[in-house]
């Protein structure tokens, strides 16, 4: 069984310098989450914020190219959509950053075990 994940649940992004973020952290926002019982439920239509964060150092190891990113879960549920838009599970790999290429994986459903699939 997955769970679905909950507004604000936490992400971390990989594939950044051990010297800088690694991994960098974020959390699943939406100006205008649907809500099952009055518990917000994120869809792909959401966003996955990271804020500032290195992608590369310099020849002392000090964090270069900092870049934040809002980026949209790409693996969602397959079974339950909402408007067409599926709803986001607890998984690893749902999306890649965009300055290392590494995976995105969402670290918790943000606090719901309870509705599944499965």
């Amino acid at each position: 069984m997955t769970n679905y994940v909950l507004h604000e649940a936490p992400a971390d992004a990989f594939d950044h310098p051990d010297e800088c973020s690694e991994p960098a952290p974020g959390e699943i926002t939406s100006s205008n989450p649907i809500t099952y019982n009055g518990t917000p439920i994120a869809t792909e239509a959401d966003v996955i914020e990271f804020e500032d964060h290195g992608h590369d150092t310099d020849e002392d190891d000090d964090c270069t190219d900092f870049q934040s990113h809002e980026v949209n879960p790409e693996v969602v549920s397959g079974s339950v959509s909402y408007n067409s838009d599926g709803l986001c599970l607890e998984l690893s790999d749902v999306a890649t950053d965009p300055g290392s290429g590494g995976p995105i994986d969402f670290t918790s459903s943000g606090g719901n075990s309870v509705v599944t699939e499965s």
